[in-house]
């Protein structure tokens, strides 16, 4: 078969081959935006808060909002990070999750569990901002 023949036969089939060869250099790279972190928790002395959570948690959904606009206001002085359970089972198993949403503070290599109000009020206060 001609090369035109077989592009136009597998033009599909070579874009689709494009892009996943594009998102995969664009992950490696570090700029791919969903790409799953793989972080310690908790093991460093720096300030880390830890929302776990699932995408299909109704009690989730309503709280990302302020979990955002807590995220926007202080991720430049804290390290803020989000675990969804289907994405990270293994961190969600080392760290114990058994219900989400489940927000947990690290600090020189102890943790603490949000038991609060879930506002973006409420979040600073228990990091302590």
């Amino acid at each position: 078969m001609k090369f035109n023949v077989l592009v136009k036969k597998y033009k599909y089939v070579i874009v689709v081959i494009s892009l996943i060869a594009l998102f995969v250099s664009m992950c490696e790279a570090g700029k791919c935006e969903k790409q799953i972190e793989n972080f310690e928790i908790g093991n460093g002395q720096e300030k880390h808060c830890v929302l776990f959570h699932s995408k299909n948690c109704g009690w989730c959904k309503k709280m990302m909002p302020e979990w955002k606009k807590f995220k926007n206001e202080h991720s430049k002085h804290l390290k803020i990070t989000e675990v969804e359970a289907s994405e990270q089972p293994e961190i969600m198993k080392k760290h114990n999750i058994k219900g989400f949403p489940t927000i947990i503070f690290f600090e020189n290599g102890t943790s603490k569990e949000h038991k609060g109000d879930r506002t973006a009020n409420d979040f600073k206060t228990f990091v302590g901002i």
